[in-house]
């Protein structure tokens, strides 16, 4: 991203990131005096974040710099922070849209002397990512370095998201929104227009109030022909569609009047060309996240052989990003699709699957949930076949053909987060979210950014 009025000349190197597959976290240094050769901050270079360890660089500051701090996250979900001399943080930041957009982070004014700036991934995750490196030294006008400032404290990380929280970050992203405007930055209103609709989603799980600040932000992003962050708040939309689908058919919605106000044809095909645009851009956890999504639209519309394709696209993109936390959400709606259509043995085995790839130590809410799923389809199963032997031998391979795809009380209540316990990122137990948790039966959703 730029700052001040260099968004034309910004826009070339974001493309560029994209061509790349935007494997980024960028560092602009303008007139910065840098720490020693081996541990500055580099003006720009190649940096590999490995999985729960530090990466950092030192970077010298003057009481007049003004610093932005970008990280650049489409390969990975990190948390940015500022270390002082002490080793005291000074500053973190963790962005409310997960992957799908930058943190950012404004170092000073007023701030002097020597500073680590400490890059992290989230839980989940097996592989290093890579990123790359550059500072931005601000020059603009003060509403909008008022604007970056504001932005920076509205990206505290929380040690628990809670609906309250969400709605405290929404007030001050709103208050941020409102300088930009007043600067004319549309890079920045487009950015935070985004989280506006990322903590609605996420946090507040208001999902009307998430499409709409979602659509604002596609909006924004088509005025700056930036296509892929475009694709990266349509996903925000149809997720918010999907979750408002749902809740029409749950509340007995039906006959050709519901089917015509029916979301999830929009949500399926703004998630669809999503993933192709985020596939040609190279990034690939992007597109895999939507494939995700719109396996879940295809579930609540009954058409399982669609959901299970795209999901198992997900889980395939996801293994091979060495993401296990988000491959073992797509895998566990295939599971749920086995367990909806009674087939018990093939569901056991899809359980099994997941099992697998989940870690028992870094991994353990999820996998003492799918551990009891899996263990109530063994039950199932058995019962079952005591109770009729023949049951699975008649009934074959037709699905449970209740309103929402599931047997008796397995209503189809949770989306996928593609990334760990939430979409794009781990989270703690007892956080808020979306109603589509993992924990509930059917399309799971909660893990990773």
């Amino acid at each position: 991203m730029c700052v001040g009025n260099d968004r034309q000349a910004s826009l070339p190197l974001r493309r560029a990131a994209a061509a790349l597959g935007r494997l980024a976290a960028v560092l602009l240094i303008g007139g910065v005096q840098l720490a020693s050769a081996n541990e500055s901050c580099s003006a720009r270079q190649v940096i590999v974040v490995e999985p729960q360890k530090d990466w950092r660089c030192t970077v010298n500051v003057e009481p007049q710099d003004a610093l932005v701090v970008r990280v650049d996250q489409h390969d990975g979900d990190f948390v940015l922070s500022l270390q002082d001399a002490r080793g005291q943080q000074a500053l973190s930041v963790d962005s409310p849209t997960r992957r799908a957009s930058s943190e950012i982070l404004l170092i000073g004014p007023q701030l002097s002397g020597e500073y680590a700036l400490i890059v992290r991934t989230k839980a989940g995750v097996a592989n290093p990512h890579r990123a790359s490196l550059t500072i931005d030294r601000f020059t603009g006008p003060a509403g909008l370095l008022t604007g970056l400032a504001e932005l920076t404290r509205a990206s505290a990380p929380s040690e628990r998201d809670t609906a309250e929280s969400g709605q405290a970050r929404i007030v001050q992203l709103q208050s941020v929104l409102l300088r930009f405007e007043s600067a004319g930055a549309l890079e920045w209103q487009s950015e935070t227009q985004l989280r506006i609709a990322a903590t609605y989603f996420w946090t507040v799980n208001d999902w009307a109030a998430a499409a709409s600040a979602a659509s604002l932000a596609m909006d924004a992003f088509t005025r700056m022909d930036d296509a892929v962050m475009r694709a990266e708040a349509s996903v925000i939309r149809a997720a918010s569609l999907l979750e408002i689908g749902s809740a029409i058919k749950g509340a007995g919605g039906h006959g050709r009047a519901a089917e015509a106000q029916s979301p999830f044809d929009e949500a399926t095909d703004l998630l669809n060309s999503a993933a192709a645009v985020l596939q040609r851009a190279g990034l690939r956890y992007g597109q895999a996240q939507a494939l995700n999504f719109a396996g879940v639209g295809f579930f609540y519309q009954d058409n399982y052989a669609a959901a299970r394709a795209h999901y198992d696209q997900a889980a395939s993109i996801f293994r091979a990003l060495g993401d296990r936390s988000s491959a073992a959400l797509p895998m566990q709606n295939i599971a749920h699709i086995d367990l909806g259509s009674g087939d018990y043995a093939k569901a056991i085995t899809s359980f099994r699957a997941v099992l697998e790839v989940l870690d028992q130590s870094a991994d353990a809410g999820q996998y003492v949930t799918v551990l009891i799923r899996g263990g109530a389809a063994l039950v199932d199963d058995r019962s079952r076949n005591l109770r009729d032997p023949g049951f699975r031998r008649r009934r074959g391979a037709q699905p449970a053909r209740t309103r929402h795809g599931l047997p008796g009380n397995r209503r189809s209540r949770s989306l996928s987060d593609l990334s760990g316990t939430r979409l794009g990122a781990a989270t703690s137990a007892g956080s808020a979210g979306s109603s589509l948790l993992a924990d509930q039966p059917h399309p799971c959703r909660r893990s990773a950014a």
